[in-house]
């Protein structure tokens, strides 16, 4: 009998590397021979899998440029039965070359693996823009090798960008003594040659490991300076609280409320300001290079923020020692309650919730510029810190309360400096 001739509408996918062998997918009508090929600009080559009168699929052969420079990347495809002539209707696919890293980010990861890494190049997808999830072609052609010893599968989000997982580091990786941890990061298709555009590395840190923080508590509005004390911390770059809601609160020393940034003090401690949020318990963590390599510090608690409503006397002499009782609200049992006059700090005594007293510090050094008594008073701001670790000068932005110093008057003369027993006399104190 009489076959119609094949005909080929599509070709999945639609690029393939230089060495070929991945499997290409062919739809198209009247795929009814068992001993159809694949034709390569029309010259029959390989053998093709018939799953259909509407689908084939054969291998893509390799492809060499090298001593043609006039030979195109790319291929027409159609079939033939029994090796005859290659049928007129065809598809085209584009042989790319191996893939090629630019860039990792990030740059540094716990020993212990699991770093998502961002890496850019090329080549990653064979010339794909995109690939949906569904799809199978982001799975299983691609691989991130370390130091050319482990490897791991990648995913292809495109062309230009994969992701690949870190694997816990290997002691057979080669020890480079001023960069210890230090490895390569190349990528290849599956079972394909490595290639690298760059010397794109990759730097394993040792664990960090937490033994203290302080305060565990602080006020709703933030602002509280956490420290946290372990060791290897030097590589943490941001402080994250997350709430029993699991939803992550970060806040920006900059213009943007999203993230807390670490000061790093030594290996050995870090500090970073609590953002604003709800009272209640947060869970706080040191967080690495791009929000990744979680380790857990404790629970940071937010309580409800003190309330001041006023100060009484709400001045003193410059020697200290005035009772100062303050009345608000929210305040708690706690040694760590500090009243703030300018510059300087006592500690405060609870009375109950709503009231606190402490005492003024001498603060006699806001004079001694001021000789000749011509400035009798000087004002300072109050503030109160429930912590101990809260930003004064917030505080005392929020509060807005004033506390007046003043001079102690100093007698120099009485005239007259005698007088008589019993009567009216006038005293000109100096």
């Amino acid at each position: 009998r009489f076959l119609s001739e094949s005909k080929v509408y599509s070709v999945s996918p639609r690029t393939s590397p230089l060495n070929g062998g991945i499997i290409l997918v062919l739809k198209g009508d009247h795929f009814e021979n068992n001993n159809m090929m694949c034709c390569f600009n029309g010259v029959p080559m390989l053998e093709a899998i018939v799953d259909s009168s509407k689908q084939i699929r054969c291998d893509a052969p390799a492809h060499n440029t090298t001593n043609d420079y006039h030979l195109s990347n790319i291929v027409r495809v159609s079939v033939t039965i029994w090796q005859n002539r290659c049928t007129e209707s065809f598809v085209q696919i584009i042989y790319r070359s191996e893939p090629v890293v630019f860039s990792v980010y990030p740059t540094l990861g716990s020993e212990l693996g699991g770093t998502v890494l961002n890496i850019k190049g090329k080549g990653f997808g064979y010339g794909f823009e995109y690939f949906h999830s569904k799809q199978n072609f982001n799975q299983n052609i691609i691989q991130c090798h370390f130091n050319g010893i482990i490897k791991v599968p990648a995913t292809v989000f495109s062309d230009s960008n994969i992701q690949c997982i870190t694997p816990r580091y290997n002691s057979t990786f080669p020890i480079n003594n001023q960069n210890a941890g230090l490895v390569s990061i190349t990528v290849s298709p599956i079972d394909g040659i490595v290639v690298s555009g760059s010397q794109v590395s990759f730097m394993y840190v040792p664990q960090a490991q937490i033994t203290s923080y302080s305060p565990t508590k602080g006020p709703s509005f933030g602002h509280t300076m956490v420290i946290v004390t372990g060791v290897n911390l030097q590589y943490a770059k941001w402080c994250k609280f997350k709430n029993e809601e699991q939803r992550s609160i970060l806040l920006s020393l900059s213009s943007s409320p999203l993230y807390s940034a670490v000061v790093v003090r030594s290996d050995h401690s870090v500090s970073c300001l609590a953002p604003a949020h709800a009272s209640g318990n947060c869970s706080l963590s040191l967080v690495g290079e791009g929000y990744q390599d979680d380790v857990h510090v404790g629970t940071y608690t937010y309580t409800n923020n003190i309330e001041v409503s006023k100060i009484t006397p709400d001045s003193g002499p410059i020697v200290g020692g005035t009772r100062v009782l303050v009345h608000g609200g929210n305040f708690e049992n706690s040694e760590n309650i500090r009243c703030w006059f300018g510059n300087l700090s006592s500690f405060a005594y609870f009375i109950s919730s709503t009231a606190i007293e402490c005492n003024s510090p001498k603060i006699s050094s806001l004079f001694k510029n001021d000789d000749n008594g011509s400035n009798s008073t000087k004002v300072v701001q109050f503030a109160i810190d429930g912590t101990g670790y809260t930003s004064v000068q917030y505080l005392s932005g929020i509060l807005n309360l004033r506390y007046t110093y003043y001079r102690h008057p100093v007698l120099s003369s009485i005239v007259p400096n005698i007088v008589q027993e019993y009567t009216t006399t006038k005293i000109k104190v100096n």
